[in-house]
This record gives structure tokens, C-alpha cells and sequence, in this order.
């Protein structure tokens, strides 16, 4: 068998200011060290950052909404709804479970394709109107929270042995001795001085799965999972809508009690 050293490269990663520099040799020619590279079509970054790689798909993603937009744009809702979620979506959401992003700028790229997809679905193009109540009335839920979803289902599926995965070489079950607010399958958590391990895939799902309810975590079904998740997490976002509309009130009442001490 033949290599062509010609396409083999190298990269270094790292978070140092200066990163280590390492010559290597393979078939009497020295590889190229290169900034990012494609595996399995992820592109990996040697800062270990996923901003290259959302600026790329959130651009093909885009280019492909507009080919949608230009061919179906007399279609109904449900065509158009169809046609995003089964062409774009899938390019924004590709192995999203091990590239998840934490910067915020990242997010905003990826859910900005998602948006333009809402006003495109809901003839919603005025510019004073509200994209997310577009979103609501599709039913969609935010980019971010599905990455989520598929992060805590594949640690699912390692826990319960349904995927092909040495869960033990990874993290390690965390043994407690109280029961109440706690479940069998909780993991030790991960110590990380650095953003980029911190918000990767293990330390961070980790967190997001020892909060997570005995009920939905114990559960004897993938299917039963998945839907007592879902369940869960739009619990929370009520429960976070509610909490901030109660802080919206009272900040709209702060005035008044202003006034009222002022004059008595």
C-alpha cells in the first residue's frame, strides 16, 4: 500500500499563546501543519473553537433557504415548513452533539438562519414584526435547545448501553449517599480551567444530565425519555418566562412606589 504524503497534514492543538511547534516526516516528506481540518466534515480548529466551522455551515445553509425561497415561495406553510426542516436544518444540525458551541456569537449565527426560515414559513416579512412569536406558532424550538436534546440523548443511550460506546472510559459514575433530588446514573463532574473543556462535550452534558429528574433519567425506553425531556424542558422555559415577566412587573412598578415614598 501507497501514501501520498501530499495530502496529509498537521495541526496542533492547543489554547497556548505559543503553541508547541513539531516538525513530522512520513514517506521521506515533512507534513504540512495547518490551522483547521476537515474530519468526517466537522472542521476542527487548532484553538479548539467552533466559529469556523458555524461561519461555514450557517453560510451553506443559507444559500440553500434562498434556492428554497426563490422555487417555493407561492407554497403553502406546511410546504415550506417541510422543505426547511428536511434540507436546511439538517446542515445546521450535523454531529451538533459533539460541536455544540459556546460562544454566543456562534449561537446567533446558527439561530439568525433559523429566523430568516421562520419569517420565510409565516409570510412574516414585515420588519416590526415579532420572529419569535413566529416561532412559537410554528412549534419550533430554538436551535440551541435541540442541540441539547441530542446531547443529552446520546449520553442516554451510553448509559443504557444502546450505542457502541465504553462508557466507562469516559466518565465515571459519581457514588452518593443521599437519595432525595439524586438518581442512579449520575457521573462525576469534570474540573476545567479552560472554556473550551469546559463547554465540551462530557463536562458540560454531564452537568446539564445530573440535574436532570430521576424519573426522565431512570426511564426504560429511549422513546419515554425523549418525551419525558421534552416535557421538562418546556416546564423550564415556562417557568423561566414566568419568573421574568413577574421581574418585568415589578420593575414597571418601581416608579410608582418611588413616587408614592416621595410624597408620603
Amino acid at each position: 500500500m501507497s501514501f501520498n504524503p501530499a495530502k496529509c497534514k498537521t495541526i496542533c492543538l492547543s489554547t497556548k499563546k505559543v503553541p508547541p511547534q513539531r516538525k513530522y516526516v512520513f514517506c521521506g516528506a515533512e507534513l504540512e501543519q495547518v490551522d483547521s481540518i476537515s474530519y468526517l466534515r466537522v472542521i476542527l480548529n487548532d484553538n479548539l473553537k467552533w466559529s469556523n466551522y458555524v461561519s461555514s455551515i450557517s453560510g451553506k445553509a443559507s444559500k440553500v433557504l434562498g434556492m428554497i425561497k426563490r422555487n417555493l415561495w407561492n407554497c403553502s406553510k406546511k410546504v415550506k415548513e417541510t422543505a426547511y426542516t428536511a434540507i436546511v436544518r439538517p446542515k445546521l444540525e450535523y454531529a451538533c452533539a459533539a460541536w455544540d458551541p459556546y460562544l454566543q456569537r456562534d449561537i446567533n449565527s446558527l439561530e439568525r438562519v433559523q429566523r430568516k426560515a421562520a419569517r420565510f414559513c409565516t409570510n412574516g416579512h414585515h420588519p416590526t414584526a415579532s420572529v419569535t412569536d413566529m416561532i412559537q406558532e410554528l412549534g419550533w424550538q430554538t436551535l440551541e435547545q435541540r442541540r441539547k436534546f441530542f446531547r443529552l440523548t446520546l449520553l442516554y443511550k451510553m448509559s443504557h448501553d444502546l450505542v457502541d460506546i465504553d462508557v466507562d472510559s469516559y466518565p465515571s459514575r459519581h457514588n452518593e449517599s443521599r437519595t432525595r433530588g439524586s438518581h442512579n446514573f449520575k457521573y462525576t463532574q469534570y474540573r476545567a480551567t479552560k472554556n473550551a473543556y469546559f463547554d465540551s462535550y462530557f463536562p458540560r452534558t454531564i452537568r446539564e444530565w445530573n440535574a436532570l429528574p430521576a424519573a426522565i433519567v431512570e426511564s426504560d425506553s429511549l422513546v419515554r425519555f425523549q418525551s419525558g425531556l421534552c416535557d421538562y424542558q418546556v416546564a423550564i422555559r415556562k417557568c423561566v418566562r414566568r419568573v421574568c415577566s413577574f421581574i418585568f412587573y415589578l420593575f414597571s412598578c418601581l416608579p410608582i412606589v418611588i413616587n408614592l415614598a416621595i410624597l408620603f
